[in-house]
């Protein structure tokens, strides 16, 4: 189980000191610009390459609970196709879950590295937790999974690379992902070159890090934006329109009709409605960017939650008289989290009702097989031409579409939607054509796994 580690001959463009703090001091420079992280981290690898002298580099960073390529040099194209995702499957190919619940199980040696799974004892591992490799054909040779600390693909040896190293790009205790470096030659690597390498993982690991909190900052600041924007816009007018109705009551209410006095009632009605659901709209948004909002997958009859949707937007949909209906069954049932996929639907629903004129259609229905249920939203409305269709989750206030019957629209529904989806780890798509209509399709994982992150 032992590998010699020490190359014969490292690499020429290694052994010039001036050569490496050259790059090192180039690569530090680069990392300043943190704002632009895939265009630096491309500028970045073309360093590495040329330093090392390997023939493919490339980097990992965290996705989504998986780490796929983020940028590379060098490897096929169907290398990085078939080697993008870590995350270990069962035979339906869905993502396994940790047995803590907390991410996914991840292959290979570079899930090792990302995990943190290594063995300083091990030569294949330096006390840092990066893996290198000289002759990979010998190790797979000489070890057992065990040695290799879990499941190892071999698709790296597969395809010829002999020489591998994987250091791992953290900071602060935490890990991000990772570089991977792959030759085909043998002995491309020492010791001396690791350290080295790790050395700028970790610089790479900062930069990563503060591109994370300038991301954060700028979607904090969108967010306030944002919000400013609908109560400026969209709370402060119908308030202002229920003052003006209530003042003319109070003010008139002996000189109206009874008829004058519904018709006005009605109306505010309508109005505080609307304002009702704005606002709990803008709570669970807020509640999903403060992360707060918790999920919890249980067993969901689909049909009572659509009756119970159909009972709180039937009085807007009788006034427009459009039809609500569904094909659903007492049976039907969803392994999802409640609150997230209601919140979706009632959205969904409320939107069609809005953008559907009098007399039109909202139907709602339902298939399931293994692997995903997939709930239909369809309308027999305006529609939406190629533009809107691009754009129908965009946060900018100034582009929404007022309804059928003159409703306010902010786009928040939908934005909420989209990241509810998300969330419950589901898919949401559009078919619609301008005069004819939109159907909206939530795509459910039956297997229910959620993300509370």
């Amino acid at each position: 189980m032992t590998e010699s580690k020490k190359p014969k001959q490292p690499s020429q463009e290694f052994e010039s000191l001036y050569e490496r703090e050259r790059i090192a001091k180039t690569i530090c420079s680069e990392l300043n610009n943190f704002t632009d992280l895939k265009t630096t981290l491309q500028t970045i690898i073309v360093f590495l390459k040329e330093l090392t002298g390997t023939q493919a580099i490339s980097i990992r960073l965290h996705d989504e609970g998986d780490y796929p390529y983020y940028v590379y040099e060098g490897f096929p194209k169907k290398f990085i196709q078939k080697e993008n995702s870590l995350c270990a499957r069962d035979n339906k190919g869905r993502r396994i879950k940790n047995p803590d619940g907390k991410g996914y199980i991840l292959d290979c040696m570079c899930g090792n590295v990302i995990h943190g799974r290594f063995d300083v004892n091990l030569p294949f591992f330096s006390k840092n937790g990066s893996f290198w490799s000289n002759n990979t054909s010998k190790l797979l040779a000489s070890t057992t999974t065990e040695d290799r600390q879990g499941t190892t693909r071999n698709y790296c040896n597969s395809q010829g690379y002999e020489s591998v190293a994987l250091i791992p790009i953290k900071a602060r205790g935490e890990n991000f992902g990772l570089i991977q470096f792959n030759d085909k030659k043998i002995d491309k690597f020492n010791e001396e070159m690791i350290q080295f390498l790790e050395m700028i993982g970790e610089e790479i690991g900062l930069a990563v890090r503060n591109s994370m909190i300038f991301s954060k900052l700028q979607e904090a600041h969108e967010s306030t934006n944002f919000l400013f924007s609908i109560i400026a816009h969209d709370i402060i007018g119908p308030f202002s329109t229920l003052n003006t109705y209530l003042e003319f009551l109070d003010q008139h209410f002996h000189e109206l009709s009874q008829d004058e006095i519904k018709q006005h009632l009605a109306r505010l009605n309508r109005n505080s409605k609307g304002v009702y659901e704005l606002l709990d709209n803008l709570f669970t948004w807020s509640s999903i960017q403060r992360e707060k909002f918790l999920l919890v997958p249980e067993e969901l009859n689909l049909k009572e939650i659509i009756d119970e949707i159909f009972g709180v937007l039937s009085e807007r949909a009788i006034q427009k008289e459009i039809d609500l209906n569904h094909s659903l069954t007492g049976d039907f049932i969803v392994h999802t989290d409640k609150n997230a996929l209601r919140t979706i639907i009632r959205n969904l629903i409320s939107n069609a009702v809005k953008f559907t004129n009098s007399g039109g259609k909202v139907s709602v229905s339902g298939i399931k097989n293994d692997i995903s249920t997939e709930i239909s939203v369809k309308d027999t409305g305006i529609g939406m031409d190629d533009k809107n269709l691009i754009n129908f989750s965009n946060l900018d206030p100034k582009k929404k579409r007022r309804g059928t019957d003159g409703e306010q629209g902010t786009g928040l529904g939908l934005i909420i939607c989209r990241q509810l989806t998300k969330k419950i780890q589901g898919k949401l798509s559009v078919n619609s054509n301008l005069g004819s209509g939109s159907e909206f399709i939530l795509s459910v994982p039956s297997f229910g796994y959620l993300s509370n992150n």
